[in-house]
């Protein structure tokens, strides 16, 4: 059974067990948002590329819900921007050399009544398969390696009621992935939550 398999087997048997142990709320939601690679500093300009994701979530006790994620992002590589000589050339600055990171995340949010809206903060762990895009050969050596690996991810959120099940959820998190190079990325997201 591959990694991604066994996550995925992993949270759904860790929801189903929640739910059978006591029936409390479930909500399902999806997002959508920008990212940051900030490995070498957090630079509010360098926000792009794109997040999305949508989650399923079960409310273990009051203001304490498990959450699972799933998600795709797309970014800079991690040597991205860095100057290089290659073939002889001059110096010369890399180009993007874009990544696609699809995750896997399940953690736990514990949430504030701030009288309007309810603040969260959150943390959790999973799984993340990198690849990266195909281009020119010459600069293969300085892409990502495809490889699936593990990771963490902490963050802050807040849930603004619209409807009587209906949730607006900004959302800013941090994933720490223990990929070969080591990526620290932050993502802004706004989505949409249904709580039944």
């Amino acid at each position: 059974m591959t990694f991604r398999k066994r996550i995925w087997l992993g949270t759904a048997m860790a929801l189903a067990v929640t739910a059978a142990a006591r029936a409390q709320i479930w909500q399902v939601g999806a997002s959508a948002g920008v990212v940051n690679a900030v490995e070498n500093g957090i630079h509010l300009d360098a926000f792009g590329h794109q997040d999305v994701n949508g989650w399923v979530g079960y409310e273990l006790d009051y203001h304490v819900t498990l959450l699972g994620t799933f998600g795709s992002l797309r970014t800079t590589g991690s040597n991205a921007g860095k100057s290089v000589a290659i073939g002889g050339a001059p110096t010369a600055p890399l180009p993007d050399l874009p990544v696609r990171v699809t995750y896997t995340t399940i953690g736990v949010l514990y949430e504030f009544w701030e009288g309007d809206f309810n603040s969260g903060l959150f943390a959790g762990f999973g799984g993340y398969h990198i690849n990266p895009d195909e281009g020119d050969p010459s600069l293969d050596s300085f892409r990502d390696p495809q490889e699936t690996v593990w990771g963490w991810t902490v963050g802050a959120d807040a849930s603004f009621r619209v409807a009587k099940r209906w949730y607006v959820i900004p959302r800013l998190t941090l994933h720490e992935v223990k990929s070969h190079s080591g990526r620290s990325l932050l993502t802004a997201d706004i989505g949409v939550a249904y709580k039944f």
